[in-house]
């Protein structure tokens, strides 16, 4: 495979791009920067997915001098910024570069963490079932509110979650399930150019069995398909493997893999 070849390839598949694309669309960063085919994105710690180094090109510089040095050129940034290093690692195709990196970063000490599946869906095939739990959308204030009140998130982390939502250049749609005005689940989804993402889905421990999930994930699945996108995603821990299973019965099939790096 030629050095300078870029990621996007024709044998990479349409739909695996366009999700790779909307993924980081859809969770923007409070700071980024290419080095190299490689996109930095920071975010003061809230999170892996909008603290981490995204691989999205090949290197353009010489083989040998280019990996190592990036490497470590990333590892003295987020030092600055008093941030852990992570790498995202994405399995889209049995790329030798991509490989590569995982196994220096291995060597490195970077431990693998939160393994997980991207899972797609066609919107065409989807027809929501009926259910008896009572799902309905909110304002980001209103949502965000039950979103911290479930997940018990502290205040600063409240904040940094709010203005990063408020950055998303997409239509997003915040939906809640309640019981006797108790907040029983969340979820959300952003809409992009031809695919729809699915994040934060969340039930209450105590509430969890009852549907919930599943009337929070149908709802969001026909309010992408009613603004025509071809595909849905969502991506879940491998661990997770009722929420998997909740998934598959709706129609979403494994897309690939991804996993972190960290320090």
């Amino acid at each position: 495979m030629a050095e300078h070849t870029l990621l996007w390839q024709p044998q990479l598949p349409t739909l695996t791009r366009q999700v790779e694309e909307a993924a980081v669309n859809a969770w923007p960063a409070m700071q980024q920067m290419l080095l190299d085919g490689w996109l930095l994105r920071f975010s003061k710690g809230l999170s892996m997915r909008s603290n981490c180094v995204v691989p999205l090109y090949l290197s353009a510089s010489p083989r040998d001098h280019t990996l190592i040095d990036r490497v470590r050129y990333c590892e003295n940034l987020y030092a600055r910024e008093q941030l852990q290093c992570v790498f995202r690692i994405s399995a889209t195709t049995q790329r030798q570069d991509m490989a590569r990196l995982d196994r220096l970063l291995a060597e490195r000490d970077y431990q693998r963490s939160q393994p997980s599946t991207i899972m797609t869906l066609a919107l065409r095939n989807f027809a929501a079932p009926r259910n008896a739990v009572d799902v309905r959308l909110h304002s980001l204030q209103e949502w965000l509110q039950g979103y911290c009140e479930l997940m018990e998130m502290p205040h600063p982390a409240q904040d940094l979650h709010r203005v990063i939502l408020q950055s998303v250049g997409h239509d997003c749609a915040f939906a809640l399930s309640h019981r006797d005005e108790q907040v029983l689940g969340c979820g959300l989804a952003i809409a992009d150019h031809r695919v729809g993402g699915l994040f934060d889905i969340y039930c209450a421990p105590e509430a969890r069995g009852q549907g919930i999930g599943r009337a929070i994930t149908s709802h969001l699945l026909d309010w992408l398909a009613g603004r025509n996108l071809e595909h849905a995603y969502l991506h879940v821990l491998d661990s997770n493997t009722s929420a998997q299973a909740l998934y598959a019965g709706l129609g979403f099939t494994p897309q690939y893999a991804f996993w972190y790096r960290h320090q």
